[in-house]
């Protein structure tokens, strides 16, 4: 109620970034633990956020948990195996256990029933054979999806989670004012540091793969002096954006 509602919807956006942050940071340092003692742990995060499909996004979103709501879940409910309409029922269903594997809470079963819900709308258009969708139209209306059902994920009850939606359906009655260049009136709290940072969460998601492989190679490669200064100059940068209050883990909680 204390913000905008372009703050209020930049504020949704931000926790997708921090969310995939989170979670697949937590996953890349169990990754790396476990190389230590000669593990190769798979990978859980495959740049979900540029996804064409929501099934597309499931294949790269926490891709353990995935794997495993089809094996333990889906596939003994039935899977696919006993017609059409016991299918979207079986695709429903392992998504609203899915998100009560999160917590006892209302929110959490409308999250998974958001996405067990379009999961089966995803289902039927691809079994009609329905004209495709272009590929950036496509990445942007299922993230716009994604981070919709993450209000209900984020909010601690169905009151905050409809006062979040309903501060962002205000946005269009907000629009003239931004469009006059009041943007520091309408939205003050968005520093450009923020939204530097939130920036950089998605384009990252968009860089080559082989770029990444290369920096990897690069830094295997400098001398072991070299590569402390690097390590050090890392901390640095991450102490000097840190807040002054730690922050458990997201995923910790589940």
């Amino acid at each position: 109620e204390r913000y905008s509602s372009l703050e209020v919807l930049v504020g949704v956006y931000a926790y997708a970034i921090k969310i995939y942050a989170d979670f697949s940071g937590y996953t890349d340092v169990a990754r790396g633990s476990a190389k230590l003692f000669g593990l190769e742990l798979p990978i859980n995060f495959d740049a979900p956020y540029t996804a064409r499909n929501l099934q597309d996004f499931w294949h790269r979103w926490h891709i353990s948990l995935s794997t495993w709501l089809r094996d333990y879940l889906y596939v003994p409910l039935g899977g696919n195996r006993h017609g059409t309409v016991k299918t979207y029922r079986n695709l429903w269903l392992t998504m609203v256990l899915g998100g009560l594997w999160h917590g006892a809470s209302w929110n959490f079963v409308i999250w998974g029933a958001l996405h067990g819900t379009m999961l089966g709308i995803n289902r039927a258009w691809q079994r009609a054979k329905l004209p495709g969708v272009p590929r950036a139209l496509a990445v942007f209306f299922t993230f716009q999806f994604v981070c919709f059902a993450w209000i209900f994920f984020r909010a601690p009850t169905f009151a905050h989670a409809t006062l979040v939606i309903g501060r962002i359906a205000k946005l269009p009655s907000d629009m003239p004012e931004i469009a006059r260049g009041a943007f520091g009136t309408v939205a003050p709290n968005l520093a450009p540091k923020v939204m530097a940072a939130l920036a950089a969460g998605f384009l990252t998601h968009f860089f080559p793969r082989g770029w990444l492989e290369r920096v990897r190679l690069t830094f295997a490669e400098l001398p072991a002096v070299a590569q402390g200064v690097v390590l050090a100059a890392c901390a640095q940068a991450i102490h000097f954006a840190a807040a002054a209050k730690a922050e458990p883990f997201i995923y910790g909680q589940f």
